[in-house]
């Protein structure tokens, strides 16, 4: 079977960074925090006091803030593929990695149960949209103008890996020829009062007062911290963004994906998913580890995730291991759970286009089980033409994205 070549067309965010895909990444390479004092609830007598919230962001009063994010960054990128000269015929598919958003529990949810038993309280429109996970690829469908189109939707809830398990999935459609062209995003706001305890009481959060929480495989990381956002790439084929004009940013070749069935929270030892997530993603691509030039890592700054992923790329490239530049954004962003792979993806991207490599701030005391070459605290020119990008997550989700150079 002969496999079209696929591209990126147009790419969208909404980050603690920033409200565009240019700020997201600006914000990444001149090393700059996101990550706050909480200010969407009263956090005083609460044990997590930080988070990656976005800010300035203004979300009508009909819509969930989670789709509202997704809205934002499915529009920037859709306006940059130039998405209102597809073809009337092109069969058009929505990817998206999310979750549901949790209403607040004093306000929405509690109140269903008071009053007469036989006669539950119907709980408000927007918290049933805030509740149902399924309903967002058809509204992004909609909302940016190919819903008549569509040939293709799916919603994936692979945890912290959604987002790049969305953009992998629409990448191996378009390159069998099953559509011609797909808008894939993450987008996930869980920085409120539910989500936060959720995950404290997993242990998985940091409970550092400060904007430097987030430490990816320093020995004094405590944990990842929450984080909101939305992330949204254009993927179609080589030979129609050519038709219709559109500039491709970058080109995707790789995706791999596996599932290690361990525990919900933990990871086994020796990376060894990991590793055949990365193994197959280059496979897929017909490359090898030694044609890696930078990995953006998952990096979540959880004592676990740093040590395996490390593990995980040195089984991956052997003698090149600490040869090969490696970054974490969470250290600026937080964690955005099933946005990140999709903002991390497009922050990829940028660095094969830029030419420039975002560093992992707040690396001050290198962990000894984790000694590659994080790109601690400053940003490095370096020319990259074939990344990985790493999404890792719950409950033994792992994917890899190989994103490249495009070369005409």
């Amino acid at each position: 079977m002969t496999h079209r070549r696929v591209v990126v067309t147009g790419c969208g965010a909404v980050s603690p960074l920033g409200l565009s895909a240019d700020a997201h990444w600006e914000g990444l390479v001149h090393g700059r925090s996101g990550i706050d004092f909480i200010r969407s609830f009263d956090a005083r007598d609460f044990p997590v006091k930080v988070a990656g919230e976005v800010k300035d962001f203004t979300v009508p009063a009909s819509l969930p803030r989670t789709l509202a994010m997704a809205f934002t960054a499915a529009e920037e990128a859709a306006a940059q593929a130039g998405l209102h000269s597809l073809r009337p015929d092109a069969r058009c598919g929505v990817y998206c990695g999310g979750t549901m958003e949790w209403p607040d529990l004093d306000d929405e949810l509690v109140p269903l149960h008071r009053g007469d038993e036989t006669k539950p309280r119907a709980p408000s429109l927007l918290t049933q949209r805030r509740m149902r996970l399924g309903g967002m690829a058809t509204l992004v469908a909609r909302r940016i103008g190919i819903a008549s189109r569509m040939r293709g939707a799916q919603v994936i809830d692979g945890a912290c890996a959604s987002g790049g398990m969305a953009i992998g999935e629409a990448f191996h459609r378009i390159r069998a020829g099953v559509l011609d062209v797909a808008v894939s995003l993450g987008a996930c706001s869980w920085t409120n009062l539910v989500g936060l305890s959720l995950y404290y009481k997993l242990a998985a959060l940091s409970s550092e007062a400060s904007a430097a929480a987030s430490r990816p495989f320093d020995a004094k990381r405590s944990g990842f911290v929450m984080a909101e956002g939305a992330g949204a790439v254009i993927l179609e084929p080589l030979e129609q963004a050519q038709a219709r004009g559109a500039i491709p940013l970058a080109e995707v070749t790789g995706y791999g994906v596996t599932g290690s069935a361990f525990r919900i929270t933990d990871m086994p030892d020796e990376g060894i998913p990991q590793h055949r997530a990365m193994d197959v993603a280059l496979r897929d691509a017909r490359r090898s580890g030694a044609d890696v030039d930078y990995i953006n890592a998952h990096g979540t700054a959880t004592q676990q995730n740093d040590v395996v992923e490390t593990q995980a790329i040195r089984r991956l490239l052997g003698a090149r291991a600490r040869d090969v530049p490696i970054s974490s954004n969470k250290s600026m962003t937080g964690h955005s759970i099933t946005a990140a792979g999709a903002l991390e993806a497009i922050a990829t991207i940028y660095t094969i286009r830029e030419g420039i490599i975002p560093p992992t701030i707040n690396l001050h005391n290198p962990d000894p089980q984790c000694d590659l070459d994080y790109v601690p605290n400053t940003s490095r020119r370096r020319e990259t033409r074939v990344a990985l990008s790493n999404a890792f997550g719950f409950g033994g989700h792992n994917c890899a994205l190989v994103l490249e150079a495009y070369t005409g």
